[in-house]
């Protein structure tokens, strides 16, 4: 395939058109996932109290209400990465996978990515720690040259990240269950392609924002005018509000779709059997 800017973005919307129906179906349906979570989380915060409360027992109570909250956001943080990775399986073009099976492939995928992630916070703060320390260090004799390193970790964080780009592809659509294989393998094969990958994602991220700026201009059109009457108000509210969340669910389609477009541009088919070779 040809990696450039462009062919990426134009995959990646011809991706999006192509299965958008699917694409809002599974965002949807881990939607409902994650209100049945909520349900079941007031469900155990309720019962915790109605016992706290039968057996006189606050600390009871307040305990167990703290592992309910923990537990919600555990299992929120798992359903939201089961749905990142269901939607980049879905939108992939490495591999032609049922709605069905995209779903499980999330599913799948969850636990890997948030072992992932926490590697990676390790890796983080490990890192960041006594790199701070170092700067505050130096900032007490030379401000100046602390405003310098701290420029100068702008293209180190860019750089890293563009590394890491295909650590939901590789757990989601490979089917990679090791966190370090995921990202070793995504450090592997983003070699050389860094430049690209950051440009791919600024003009994503440039276009975002014009598609969010043009959806609210007409709303401060309307309030400087000074014509909003109180019909008007609400009028501009539901419009804020079914616009933010029809183009945040469009985003992270749309986001979904670039990272299984880059992924497929990199490593195309000759991934498809790694999740046998790395599990």
């Amino acid at each position: 395939m040809d990696f450039t800017v462009g062919g990426i973005l134009s995959e990646t919307f011809a991706a999006v058109r192509d299965r958008i129906a699917p694409l809002i179906g599974m965002w949807l349906i881990y939607l409902a996932v994650t209100i049945a979570l909520f349900i079941v989380l007031s469900i155990a915060i309720g019962f915790t109290a109605v016992t706290g409360m039968a057996l006189e027992d606050p600390t009871a109570m307040g305990g167990g209400m703290i592992l309910s909250l923990l537990l919600f956001y555990v299992g929120y943080i798992l359903i939201y990465m089961a749905q990142t990775g269901a939607l980049v399986a879905l939108a992939s073009p490495v591999r032609d996978l049922s709605f069905g099976d995209a779903f499980f492939a999330g599913v799948k995928s969850s636990p890997t990515l948030l072992a992932t992630t926490i590697l990676l916070l390790v890796a983080y703060f490990l890192v960041s720690i006594p790199l701070g320390l170092l700067v505050a260090a130096i900032a007490m004799g030379s401000s100046a040259l602390s405003q310098v390193l701290a420029i100068l970790m702008i293209p180190v964080i860019v750089y890293v990240g563009s590394r890491l780009t295909l650590v939901v592809p590789l757990a989601a659509v490979t089917g990679i269950g090791n966190p370090v294989r995921v990202i070793t393998e995504s450090w592997r094969l983003t070699r050389g392609k860094v430049l690209t990958i950051f440009l791919a994602l600024l003009l994503f991220a440039i276009i975002a924002a014009l598609v969010f700026a043009a959806a609210i201009t007409p709303v401060f059109g309307v309030v400087m005018s000074g014509n909003v009457g109180d019909a008007a108000s609400i009028g501009l509210v539901l419009y804020m509000f079914l616009a933010f969340v029809g183009l945040g669910v469009l985003m992270a389609i749309f986001q979904a779709a670039l990272m299984a477009v880059l992924h497929a541009k990199i490593a195309g088919s000759t991934e498809m059997d790694l999740g046998e070779t790395f599990a």
